[in-house]
């Protein structure tokens, strides 16, 4: 389902060809999913808990917040630069749905909640939040726009890990 979909899209995925991809019956999918709906829920909730427990499990070794953004850094790149790009298509389909589909939009609040949470363990509150920002944004630069050259933000993401990004008392006062 999954792949018809990263594949596909949302707007050209059906249950005629998840049916042929899945090579089961077209009949077993009707009977299985009340409608469109109910299968591009059952997909993307099963492609946000992959996300998740991929990311948890990546960031398993980290000692501390400097190995996790090694990691995160590795992640971002494998996701912009995959042949063919999976996961950043599957997340830019559930974005649009959910522009589109308000009532899937808990589906995405998982991911992103979810996401804090597993990075919460390696990065304070604040800090976790931005780097869930930076990894989705930077994933879709590097994935959409890559330059020949351009380096992954390294620079960027090590500032946000290691707190160098936040103004100093001296930058405050001069606004």
């Amino acid at each position: 389902m999954l792949a018809v979909i990263a594949e596909n899209g949302v707007a050209g995925t059906s249950f005629r060809r998840i049916a042929t991809q899945a090579d089961v019956p077209l009949g077993s999918m009707t009977y299985h999913f009340s409608g469109m709906q109910e299968l591009l829920e059952t997909g993307f909730e099963r492609f946000v808990s992959q996300s998740l427990a991929r990311l948890e499990d990546r960031l398993e070794p980290a000692r501390d917040h400097r190995d996790a953004g090694k990691i995160i850094l590795a992640i971002i790149h494998e996701d912009a630069t995959a042949d063919p790009p999976r996961h950043l298509a599957l997340s830019r389909e559930l974005q649009a749905l959910v522009i589109r589909d308000p009532a899937l939009r808990n589906i995405a609040n998982e991911w992103v909640e979810g996401s804090a949470r597993i990075l919460k363990r390696y990065f304070d509150p604040i800090t976790a939040v931005i780097l869930e920002i930076l990894m989705d944004g930077l994933t879709l630069r590097r994935g959409v726009a890559p330059m020949k050259g351009e380096p992954l933000a390294a620079d960027p993401v090590a500032s946000v890990i290691d707190g160098s990004w936040r103004p100093s008392h001296e930058v405050r006062r001069k606004r």
